[in-house]
Order: C-alpha cells, then structure tokens, then sequence
C-alpha cells in the first residue's frame, strides 16, 4: 500500500473480542417503538455521560439486550454521542449497555479511499467520489457509484467568483458512518460549505450545503459513464399519485421541478425523482425541507433557489444556485427492476421503492426516540374536549337514549354520530369494546399513512385528507376514559397520539411563510389539528407548546380572515368549512384548560355574514334559505354550523343563540355539511343539536349591509316572505371565487331573478353577471361608497377601469316598486358585453331589453337606457355542478341558466331591473340623460334616478340633478329627496345639496 492511497478498512485491528460479561446495572441506552413500525438498519445516537463516555473511549464492547455486540463509534461534541445501527421490530423494545471486555474488530462495509485527487466514500450499495482539488470550473463531485459497481455523473462549478481557496477533509471515517466536508471561499466572507454522508449498509448519499456565493451555482450532469434515459417520478392528480416514467430523448429545458414541499397540484413536481438507464437507477431527495427556503424569503425569490433540472441532448443536468441559504438533500442507488414495478401500478398499494429513501430520511429513528412518546399522564381527565365527565353523568340520567346502532354499522366518521352518543348515555358494553378497537385501529391507520404514503402521495399532501385526526381524537377522548383499555393500549395510543402532535405541528409538513401550503382553509385545518391532538393529551409536556400554536394561527385567521363585517376570506362553502374547524378548535382548547376564544366577537360576526348573505326561502328547493352559489359555493348549499353553534352560544348570548336557531330550521334543519366530510364535531353533532332544541327560533330583522372586503347586500323587507335582495361580491377576500369581483345574484318578491351556476372549478366571468372585457378583468372590486337608506340604497364600485353603480329603490311594502337601476362604465373606447344570468328559462326580449318570467308569481323587466342600439340576445348555458337537488339531497346536477346578453362597442351600459307580480301592470320607464338618468312611472308614483361615474348636470323642469348619484321619490303621501354621494338634486324648487350621502323629505 503507498503513501498516496490509503484503504481503511474501519477495523480497528487490536480490539479483542469480548469476554461476555452483560450485567448492568441499567441500560443507560433503550429504544422503544410504539409506532407498529419496523425499522431496518436505522442510525441511532445517544448523548454519553461520564460513565458511558469513559467507556466508549475504552474501546468496550457494546451489547444488545441479548448480549450480542454492536458496532459503534463515537461523535465528537458537546456532549459526545454514541452512534450506532440497529434493528427494530414493531412495538418492540431495545436496550444497549456496555460490557466490561473490549470490541472485537468492527465489521463494516464502509470504506474510506484517499488518493492526491479524490477522496472516495463506498459501501456494499453506494459511493461518491470527491475533488480534492477541484480546479478549472471543476465541482465537488467527481462521480456517483452505481448499484451496479460503474461510477457515473460530473460536476463543474458555474460563475464569476472563483474559489480562492477549498479544502475536503474526511471528519468521520466510520464504522457506522463516514463524512466528508468541503468548504470553499471566494473572498468577502463569501464560502460554500458541502459534506456527504455515508452509513454502513445503506443506499442513500446524505448532503448539505450552506452557501453565500451570489451568482454562482454549480451543476451535476450525467453524460459519459452513465447516461439516464428516463426520468422516473411519482404525478399527482392521477390515481394515489401513479408513477410516470417520460423519456429524456429529445427533450429540451426543464423536465421535472425539483421542490422541497410537493405541490400536489403540480404535475411534474416533487420531493424526489429518479433516472435509470438499461441497467441503472439513481434517485434524488429532499432532506429537512425547512431549511430550505427561509421564512424570510419574499414568495417571488423562492424559486429561483431551488435546483433546475433540465435536459439538453439527452444529457440530464440538475444546477443548483449558490446565492444564499442551505439545502440538505439525498443521492440514492435504488434497484432498477424493483422500481420499475412500481410504474406498472395504476394505483399504488405501497410508496414506490425510490420515495422509500426520502421517507426513511422524513422519519428516521433516530429522530422518534427522541420524542417524548411516554409521560406521566395520571393528570388526564377523560373525557374532556367535548364533553365532560359530568355531562356524560347528567346524559346516561336521561331516560330515553338514542337508538343503538345496527350490529353490522361499520364505525365511521359519519356514522360515530350515531355510535358516541348511544355508548356516552348508555354505557352499553358492546358498544363500547367495538369503540375501543376502531380507536386503535384508527390511530395505526393515521401514524401508517405518514410512514407508507399511499393515499397521501406525499408527506404534507392535501391536509383536507387528514381531517380523520380530529374524529380520531373525539373518539379516544371517550375511550380513554372508559377503562376498556389495557395499559399497553392505553399507552401505545397516548404515544401514536403523541407522534401525530410532533408531525402536524412539523414546519416540512406545513409552512405558509416558506410557501408549503394552498388554500387558506388547508391552514386552518392544520391548527386545529394541532389543537385537539395536543388538547387531547394536556399532561404531555409539550401539549401547551402544541396548542398555542395551533390557536395563535387560528386567532390570526379570525383577525385577519374576516372584515369588520365578519365577511371571510374564502366563498362560503370554505369559509363555512373554516369555521367548523375554529369554532371546535377553540371548544377543546377551553375545555382542555387552554385559552378560549369560544366567544370572541368576530366569532359571531362571521356566523351572522353567512346569515345575513343567505337567500329567502327558496321556491326551488323546499322554501329553505341557503347560501348564495356565489364562488366555489355549492349549489343550494345550506350552512351546517347554526343549530350547534346555537347550543354553544344559548347561555352566553341567548338572542343570538335563538336567531340562530331559527336560521338553522329556515335552512331545513341541516346536520352536517354538503360537498365533504364535516368531522370536527364527528361523534357530538346530534350532542350539540340537542342543546339547541329547548331555544324559541327567533328571527332576525337584516337589512342592506357592506361586507368591505367581501361583498355587499342591498335587502328589503327581510323573512316576509316577499324580500328583494341583491348581493355583488367585491373586495379582497377573493380566495376559492370565481372570477367574478363584480357580479351579481338578485331576487325580487320573493323569488330568484339573476343567478350563479354554483362550485364547477374556477370558473371565467363570461359566467357570472358582469361586464366582460378588458377593462374590467381582474378580482378585487373596491367598494367606493355604500349609502343605504330606508328609501334607497346606493353602492358604488370599482375594479380597475370597471365602475358599477347600483340604485336599489326601495318601498314598506314589499310588493310595491322595490327595483334597481344598475350603471357600468368602463374608462376608454372598448366593446364590452354585459351579462345578467336569469333563473330560469322563459326569457323574452323586447327592443330595449326583455322580460324575464319566473316559473312562480314574479316577473322583471329590463330595460337598457343605454346603449340604445346593444346587440341582445339570449345565451343559454349549462354546467355540471354538485349541490342539493329539488329533494334536498346532494348529488350531481345541470343547471342551466339564461344570459341575456348586451354586446356593444361602448364603454357604458345603464340598465333597470324592475321585478314585479304577472299580473302587475309593466312601469313605464324613460331614459333621461342619454341614459344617465330614467324616469320610472308606477301606479305607486314616479321617480327620476340618476347614475354617473363622473359628474354631471341634468335640467328638465321640474327636477335637476347635479352630481353622480341620486334619485327623487314620489309618492302620494309625499317623497324623498336622495344623494348617493356629493352633489345637488331638486325638485319643484325643493333642493337637497350635500358634499356627502344625504337625504330629505319633500
């Protein structure tokens, strides 16, 4: 052997072999797993005391708790750990100790190889070569050992800062584990630091890298010794995430986005890939995904820090920038034929072999024994998130239970509504043991899903999937309690329960400020699970840590999520969802002993938003009110939340408790949500319903409202019966909408007049009732001014070069005039086409507009003032969507709506909308003003209303107007002079001037 290559064979040659002596009298090292994992060939250290210390630095042997020898070394530190491999079998137990002899030599097949070039780290699986020197654009990296023993893959180093200086030296050699770390510097405190990590037996390079080197990146490509052909990754949204192998011939720029937190949504995207030729395999993967990208990263600076990987001439490259910040990531030599199988699966039944390495590196061992998965609970009191040991006394003294279950009902988280309340007013035995088996079976299924990643495609994937976490702490909230465990179940449970708090509340699995998350209501999903999983077990010593996160978000969420008006950030279908997630949520934090939010004023603000946006009753379905089918709202969507929100608020606020039981009935009594599961109250929902029953529905009296940043309501004559009502969306709360900032749904008398199609995708705003061009695409329509009246109402609003002005002229009666004047103008010279989407398909046009007859009592015209000459017609459209049919059941459904349409080459369109009963006489309606203005004449009286997004000037005896909004209301028993905002409005000499929104009786 020369001087200049050195094998170290990691033995060291004069240990001897042990004397066999195993009495201790503790096992100062002791692993256990409660997970039902099996674990192979996992690393595992642990700190050394002086004891422990003295005797590893002795060279003495280590032993198994059945007196064999186990390899090991020790690492260095503050304190020094012991580092070494072992096996693990599900639910079992693991001590280690050392002996009194001395280790025989170690074997290992981790190889250490130091040549003048390169310095090469192997085992029986993988290896990598690394530059010693690396020079003339050269990268660390000299090559990657294959499975198959051939090395492959280069490495060049790309920028203007050349290294000054680099160095490679070997900080571990082994036997468990062998480290390389370099390091180089540009100048100006500018450096690059990369080790690689080998374990004995394994087939995973690991990697980190810190750098600061602006500009610079450097690029690892595979062309000349091993030359992949295929990309091989796994593609969401097909079936559980079906592997998908493209082939690199002929390919050109970027072929697979290399990310840190999989955006399932994204096809060719993820946390890892792998590329194989004829005989080879090699894989790439994330490691600690939190590192990186910092939370302090601006969310359009994220991707530009992230490896591109690309292919050009068939030769695959993947560069990594070196700007500033860390990555740690993961080379692996996987079987190709065992791999490959995968990719024949049409639905997975387990993690391909590839995504195995990632997983191992998501969960290692070393990282669960160190979470506190035993403790002291004797302090636990069962139940308590819901429900308490005294309510369940007071339930079981009630004479009439609920029905008991059928023999053969499977337990779900639907049907635990059934199972939960029999067992908690029964004590039935039966009932409880099938209870006590499903939670344990429930929680190995929830821990499962994060080691197998079937389902879940992807640790972090679509948290909506995982709402079984909550159901699953409601049902171990009562089983705990019960006694039907045994101490080992009870425990083991406690401690699944435990790792799930450790993994929802890890910043890999959700991080919105560095970017890993989608839709708001995901967040709030995730807190919540963080709260009743931690609430659950309040006697673990980090169960406060757990909950104050949890609902320190969800704090912010009610803060910053709703406007003054209590209007929520999503369409009310996901916002209706959120709210079931904060109002359970902040329950089982107070009952758990955590701070309560239960009743802070924005939790009824928001209740009363989705109240108060409710339709009348609906003729269409059941005469129930529901939830405008505004955004990706379902169609006929009832809110789920009122009756139980009635029983939690009955004692703190009575009256709103009794208004919101009567939403509930006036919404046919729902008791649960439509379009997924509702399970945060899964087991307590005919619990919580209950409560509600003793109050006396009381109706509340809502009139016209602003909602800043989501909406407006123009409403009159609220639950008689004969309500007219117009609600636009506007503002920024624009999450999980259409596009269709702007648009409109009405009803006159009682009945629909212009409707939406309901949850179909994200749908364009030639659905919805808008103006359609290029002048007012875009979201976020702002509300510039909002004046209601007892008279009428007045909103204006703007979305880029879009004004829409809307006249609501209102009446005691609900069957006198109640109708509406509504002007869009659009800044420059454009065509436009208008769009208002009628309910129902008996439509009629006229020269200036056209009738709309509903199939009931109502009719309305429309009338366009301007422009004179639109080009109308009438477009029907039909969208598959889901909601409640005419039978209040959800399903599948056409619906089809009527567009009347106005297409015109102008920047303005000035139109009335006047419903009213069949058999009432039509108003007589004349523009005024080039359209500006409309005189309505009724057999009620007369008025003259006038819109403008400018100022401007109107005189025709005996009425003038100047300004830009404003109506004259004429009635027999007098009338009422109107600004909507500054200007002047007269008539007869009577004059009413204002530099703001004003009114004054004739």
């Amino acid at each position: 052997m020369t001087t200049k290559t050195r094998i170290l064979l990691l033995a060291a040659a004069t240990f001897l072999s042990p004397t066999l002596s195993t009495s201790r009298a503790a096992d100062p090292f002791v692993i256990q797993d409660f997970l039902n994992h099996h674990w192979q060939g996992e690393a595992v250290s642990f700190a050394l005391d002086a004891d422990t210390k003295k005797s590893a630095e002795a060279g003495r042997v280590l032993l198994d708790d059945a007196g064999k020898p186990v390899v090991y070394q020790i690492i260095p530190g503050e304190p020094a750990k012991v580092l070494f491999q072992t096996d693990l079998s599900p639910l079992a137990k693991a001590s280690f100790h050392f002996g009194e002899g001395r280790a025989a030599a170690p074997e290992s097949d981790l190889r250490i190889e130091e040549t003048e070039a390169v310095i090469r780290l192997t085992n029986s699986r993988a290896g990598i070569s690394i530059r010693r020197h690396p020079g003339g654009g050269e990268g660390p990296i000299e090559g990657i050992r294959l499975l198959s023993g051939r090395w492959g893959g280069e490495s060049r180093l790309e920028g203007e800062q050349p290294l000054t200086s680099w160095t490679a030296t070997v900080t571990e050699r082994g036997p468990v584990r062998a480290r390389v770390v370099c390091r180089g510097e540009s100048g100006e405190g500018k450096t690059w630091e990369i080790e690689f990590t080998l374990l004995a037996g394994q087939p995973e390079i690991l990697v980190e890298e810190r750098f600061s080197l602006p500009g610079d990146s450097w690029t690892l490509s595979f062309a000349e010794r091993f030359r992949p052909e295929n990309l091989y990754y796994r593609s969401y949204p097909q079936s559980r995430g079906a592997v998908v192998t493209p082939s690199l011939k002929g390919q050109e720029g970027a072929v697979f986005q290399w990310v840190p937190w999989s955006p399932w949504w994204v096809k060719d995207a993820g946390k890892w890939f792998g590329v194989y030729d004829v005989s080879d395999f090699l894989m790439f993967g994330v490691r600690d995904s939190e590192v990186w990208i910092s939370p302090e990263t601006e969310p359009d600076a994220r991707a530009a820090g992230l490896p591109k990987v690309t292919a050009k001439e068939d030769v695959l490259s993947i560069r990594f920038p070196l700007d500033a910040g860390e990555r740690h990531w993961l080379i692996a030599t996987v079987d190709r034929t065992a791999s490959l199988a995968s990719a024949t699966e049409k639905t997975l039944e387990q993690a391909p072999l590839p995504q195995k390495s990632v997983i191992r590196q998501e969960f290692p061992l070393d990282r669960i024994k160190d979470e506190v998965l035993q403790w002291d609970s004797t302090a636990e009191q069962h139940p308590h998130l819901l429900i308490s040991k005294t309510e369940v006394e007071a339930l079981r003294n009630e004479a009439q239970p609920p029905a008991k279950p059928a023999r053969d009902t499977a337990i779900t988280s639907n049907t635990l509504n059934q199972f939960l309340p029999y067992y908690l007013q029964t004590g039935d035995a039966e009932t409880g043991e099938k209870l006590a088996q499903t939670v344990m079976e429930w929680a190995q299924e929830s821990v499962n899903a994060y080691f197998e990643q079937t389902s879940h495609y992807s640790f972090g994937f679509a948290p909506h999937h995982s709402q079984g976490l909550i159901p699953l702490a409601n049902l171990a909230d009562v089983v705990l309690g019960s006694g039907l465990l045994s101490e080992e179940q009870a425990a083991r449970l406690r401690a699944q329960i435990a790792f799930l708090s450790y993994t929802v509340a890890r910043p890999d699995f959700w991080s919105p400020e560095r970017g890993f998350a989608a839709n708001p209501n995901m967040t709030t999903f995730v807190s919540a699970y963080q709260v009743a999983l931690g609430a659950l077990i309040n006697s673990h010593p980090e169960a406060r840590q757990w909950v104050q996160r949890g609902l320190t978000e969800l704090k912010r969420q009610l803060d910053e999520w709703s406007d003054s008006g209590g209007g929520w950030l999503e369409a009310p279908h996901y916002a209706m969802a959120s709210y079931h997630f904060l109002q359970t949520a902040f329950l089982m934090a107070r009952n758990s002993g955590f701070e309560n939010h239960t009743f802070d004023p924005k939790m009824k603000k928001v209740l009363e938003w989705f109240a108060k946006i409710s339709t009348p009753p609906d003729p269409r379905i059941k005469g129930w009110r529901h939830h405008p089918p505004i955004g990706n709202t379902y169609r006929f969507e009832p809110g789920a939340e009122y009756g139980i929100a009635a029983g939690i608020w009955k004692d703190h606020d009575p009256t709103f408790a009794a208004n919101l039981r009567w939403m509930h009935e006036q919404q046919g009594n729902p008791d649960t949500g439509i379009g997924g599961a509702w399970p945060t109250l899964a087991g307590y929902r005919p619990l919580f319903l209950k409560r509600s029953e003793s109050l006396t529905p009381k109706a509340p009296d809502y009139g016209s409202e602003l909602f800043p940043e989501t909406g407006v309501v123009l409403r009159n004559r609220y639950n008689t019966g004969n309500e007219t009502l117009l609600y636009m969306i506007a503002g920024s709360h624009y999450q999980h909408y259409d596009y269709d900032s702007g648009s409109i749904t009405l009803w006159g008398k009682g009945e629909p007049i212009a409707d939406d199609f309901g949850y179909n995708g994200r749908m364009p705003v030639a659905d919805h009732s808008a103006v359609e061009s290029p002048y007012s695409d875009g979201l976020n329509m702002r509300i510039q001014t909002f004046a209601p009246a007892k008279e009428a109402d007045y909103v204006h609003g703007k979305l880029g070069q879009w004004n829409r002005q809307i006249l609501f002229v209102k009446d005691d009666d609900p069957m006198a005039p109640n109708y509406f004047f509504i002007a869009d103008n659009l800044l420059g010279k454009t065509s436009a086409t208008w769009r208002l989407w009628l309910a129902g398909p008996d439509v009629k046009l006229t020269p200036q507009g056209a009738v709309y007859s509903s199939k009931g009592r109502v009719d309305a015209d429309i009338q366009f003032l301007y422009p004179a000459d639109a080009a109308l017609s009438v477009e029907p459209r039909t969208h598959e969507t889901y909601g409640l049919g005419a039978d209040g059941k959800y399903a599948k459904q056409s619906v089809t709506l009527n567009g009347l349409t106005a297409h015109a080459r102008t920047a303005r369109f000035d139109t009335v909308v006047y419903p009213r009963l069949k058999e009432e006489k039509p108003p007589v309606i004349t523009s005024l003003a080039d359209g500006r203005g409309v005189r309505v004449v009724t057999t009620a009286g007369t008025d003259y209303l006038f819109l403008s997004d400018k100022p401007f000037q109107f005189k025709d005896e005996p009425v003038e107007f100047e300004g830009t909004a404003g109506v004259i209301r004429l009635r027999e028993n007098g009338g009422t002079l109107l600004l909507g905002e500054k200007g002047m409005i007269s008539y007869k000499g009577k004059k009413l001037e204002s530099d703001k929104a004003a009114q004054k009786s004739l």
